[in-house]
């Protein structure tokens, strides 16, 4: 995979880094206090290499100015801190078709994100949910009464309810 974009919220001194592309060459600048630094620290959080790090701590990072207002400005829940756009190689497109089937992937582009609090990160993926089912039912081979009771269905969730309701 190869980041081409990034956008940090909410992290130290960044209220709105705005998008940030990223290219074969990207050059930070501005001056001291700016948030070069802070830009970088959030997106290292996404996938850090200092094994104690898990969350992005929202006591110590969340900006200082907005920490009392936080729940006020975050009803849903934890704000967000980095949303990065990637774009996926080859071997990426495989191994997803792998458990997906061909012609699953709508699309090359992904978006990794992470909140305050969060341990791991959220990955959403261009998916066709025709073609994955579809994909998913081939594979494992159902027989003629579990292919019947989900022969309309183009999605999983449909499938369920309608296992659900056939039982």
């Amino acid at each position: 995979m190869k980041l081409t974009k990034a956008h940090a919220t909410n992290y130290r001194n960044i209220i709105d880094s705005n998008e940030v592309k990223i290219e074969q060459s990207t050059c930070l600048v501005g001056k001291n206090e700016a948030g070069k630094s802070a830009f970088l620290k959030a997106l290292e959080g996404l996938r850090s290499t200092d094994e104690k790090f898990k969350q992005y701590g929202k006591i110590e990072n969340y900006p200082r100015r907005h920490l009392a207002d936080y729940d006020e400005l975050h009803p849903d829940g934890d704000a967000t801190v980095m949303v990065t756009e990637w774009e996926l190689e080859a071997d990426d497109v495989a191994a997803v078709e792998k458990v997906l089937g061909s012609g699953a992937l709508a699309g090359k582009t992904i978006e990794v994100s992470k909140t305050y609090e969060a341990n791991g990160t959220t990955w959403a993926l261009p998916i066709s949910e025709e073609t994955a089912f579809q994909n998913l039912v081939k594979m494992h081979g159902l027989d003629a009464d579990e292919a019947a009771a989900i022969s309309t269905a183009k999605t999983t969730q449909r499938a369920a309810e309608r296992a659900t309701v056939s039982q």
